[in-house]
This record gives structure tokens, sequence and C-alpha cells, in this order.
């Protein structure tokens, strides 16, 4: 079982290929994240001004239910801090020259070996036919 797939099909295997490094310098990148940026800034301030709204009806109601409004607010505006830092890490690694490879993928579909099972068994023992 030591033998490797193209010993065992009888191929010779595509050796890496390094690729030149590739930048991404997409002025439509930079504009696309700026515009993301600035809606969930923009959503920030939104969810702050209805997050003291809602916690001041909360206090005059003392009311259960306003309460659980306030709490979710409080959970969406945790999750616009958390998706805008992901919007700046996504940036980065957009941005970040990194080195390319290529692996030639060769896929291919409905291939059919006809061999008994016993003959199967005597390939992958690496006996001969």
């Amino acid at each position: 079982m030591h033998n490797s797939l193209a010993q065992i099909f009888d191929v010779t295997p595509v050796p890496d290929q390094k690729l030149p490094v590739v930048k991404t310098t997409d002025s439509s990148l930079e504009s696309d994240a700026a515009a993301a940026r600035d809606n969930l800034r923009s959503l920030m301030e939104t969810a702050k001004i209805a997050l003291e709204n809602a916690l001041n009806v909360a206090v005059q109601s003392e009311s259960a239910r306003t309460y659980e409004v306030v709490a979710n607010l409080i959970n969406t505006a945790a999750d616009l801090n958390t998706k805008l830092l992901n919007t700046h890490q996504v940036q980065q690694k957009l941005t970040t020259e990194q080195p390319v490879t290529a692996t030639q993928n060769n896929t291919t579909n409905n291939v059919s070996f006809n061999v008994t099972p016993s003959e199967l068994a005597k390939l992958l023992k690496g006996n001969s036919l």
C-alpha cells in the first residue's frame, strides 16, 4: 500500500508550480469596503439611539417585554461592532500580498474500471495481474 497513485495508475505526477505574487488593487474593492464601513457605522449610530429610547421606555413601563427588547438591541449593537471589525480583517486579507501556487486539478467523472474483485485486490496489494 506504499505505492503512490501515480505508480498504481501508471501516470506521471504533475509538479506544483510557483506563480508570481498577485496584488489586488481593485478600486471597486476599496469603494465597496468603504461603503460597507459607512453603512455599519450608520447602523451602529441608529442602534445607539434606538437603544437609548427603548431603555427609557423600559424604565418607565417596567415591563419585562420592553427589557427583553432592550437586551436584543444590545446584542444587535454588539454584533454590528463585530461585523465592522470583520470588514477590516476581510479587506486586509484581500489587499495583502499572498503567494499563489497553482495546482492542476483535473476532475474526471464516470471512470470505468473493468476488473474483477480479485484483480482489484491484487492491484491494491501491488501484485501484477
